[in-house]
């Protein structure tokens, strides 16, 4: 979705205005007797915080807009022009760990290491269980 359209939100939970970019999200999950398994993926691809075009109105404003630009700038990956964590998400569904240890190292391996893929993991089966070494325990 393109983050421009989205400006009114950015402006008011977030305190910025995006001039470019879009965002995408992949996210698989597994629910089965009140246990949560899964993740989330939140993919920013060519976001621009648009800066300056307020300066002489609220000079706050752009020193915000320039300090959310430049950790953008940090944590993106150069070469895929992107800003993406992987999120685990586990746990009773009513109050789920969200990993965010996980979350960061994801953040920070995909800007310095290497991208994440904007697409879906295969994290479940094709009968809907959950592939690889993940396990749900079952209250008896």
């Amino acid at each position: 979705m393109d983050l421009t359209e989205w400006n009114n939100f950015l402006e008011a939970y977030g305190g910025v205005d995006a001039s470019k970019g879009t965002f995408s999200v992949f996210t698989e999950m597994q629910v089965e007797h009140g246990k949560l398994q899964g993740y989330i993926k939140p993919i920013l691809n060519h976001l621009e915080i648009a800066r300056w075009k307020q300066a002489h109105e609220n000079p706050l404003k752009v020193i915000w807009e320039t300090i959310v630009a430049g950790v953008a700038e940090i944590l993106k990956n150069q070469p895929k022009d992107q800003i993406a964590a992987r999120k685990p998400l586990s746990g009773d569904v009513s109050n789920p760990d969200a990993g965010i240890f996980a979350t960061i190292s994801n953040l920070l391996r995909n800007a310095y290491i290497q991208a994440l893929f904007p697409s879906f993991e295969g994290y479940l089966g094709h009968d809907g269980t959950a592939n690889g070494n993940i396990t749900i325990n079952h209250a008896p």
